[in-house]
């Protein structure tokens, strides 16, 4: 039951609130977009790493809280950066190069998920905000092999008018996770600094950029 308890708990990590409507960005919005102003968002917030072991996985939602301690402390120790400001990054350029939009230096900062309020905090800097955030990262073992481990990770993606404050386009994406004979070990994922985390992680973000480019943004 523990152990049950725990998958629970990391699987609602890692689903998260990923999964929203699509919503593809519609012919005359995209055609109305060249020349608009595109702000990216930012979250001061890093969202919680969970980092599962299977011996933590055996102590139900105790060990649950402690793998979310102990990926936070990975984050904190590594600079291990989140995924989501690398996907807006990637769908700012695909909306600047593609739908002539003039992107600002500088993103906004957000302290909402609301569309609303995510859209008040850019109001009067941009016509249009691309609101990215990670809504899970994690790592857990493998069901079928303890001491191998998946990286998992998912976003959500939301095109905002910042004047009518109403969301234009929106999508989700999740890593696909590998199978337990690639999966790495426990000690491979963390050394050198998580480098092989990192290279996970990264490769999650450049997944989900590609998705959502072609989901939400139709391009």
């Amino acid at each position: 039951m523990k152990t049950i308890l725990a998958a629970l708990a990391v699987g609602l990590l890692a689903s998260g609130c990923a999964s929203i409507e699509k919503v593809t960005l519609a012919p005359d919005a995209a055609s109305s977009l060249n020349g608009k102003t595109l702000a990216l968002s930012t979250r001061t917030a890093t969202p919680d790493f969970s980092a599962m072991t299977a011996a933590k996985g055996a102590l139900g939602m105790a060990g649950a809280l402690a793998a979310i301690s102990e990926g936070n402390e990975l984050v904190r120790q590594h600079a291990i950066p989140v995924p989501s400001e690398a996907i807006g990054q990637a769908l700012g350029k695909q909306l600047q190069g593609a739908r002539g939009m003039r992107l600002l230096a500088a993103p906004v900062v957000v302290v909402s998920n609301e569309p609303e309020q995510v859209a008040a905090a850019a109001q009067g800097a941009a016509d249009f905000i691309l609101d990215v955030r990670t809504t899970a990262w994690t790592f857990s073992y493998h069901p079928a092999a303890l001491t191998r481990y998946r990286v998992n990770h998912t976003a959500q993606a939301r095109l905002i008018d910042t004047a009518s404050r109403k969301v234009v386009a929106q999508g989700s994406c999740a890593y696909p996770l590998p199978e337990a004979a690639n999966a790495p070990s426990y000690d491979q994922l963390v050394a050198d600094g998580a480098a092989l985390l990192k290279q996970q992680l990264a490769a999650a973000g450049q997944d989900c950029a590609a998705v959502l480019t072609r989901d939400i943004l139709a391009l």
